[in-house]
């Protein structure tokens, strides 16, 4: 199980990594961070929930809230 300190951490650098104006995927975020799929589509999840980041129709692709 992940520790809460290394999510969070890990939360902080994906989230810049967003865009407010272009999509992400799950994939391309993923492979920038060096961390695996799921790992990245639970962060990405938790900051949709959070009211940070929107996710796209599909439930692929994620951009930061305006």
């Amino acid at each position: 199980m992940l520790n809460q300190q290394d999510m969070t951490y890990t939360a902080k650098i994906l989230y810049s990594c967003l865009s407010n104006k272009n999509w992400k995927s799950v994939e391309y975020l993923a492979n920038l961070m060096r961390i695996s799929v799921g790992r990245c589509q639970l962060i990405l999840t938790q900051l949709v929930m959070a009211g940070l980041a929107v996710e796209g129709a599909g439930g692929e692709n994620f951009k930061r809230c305006h």
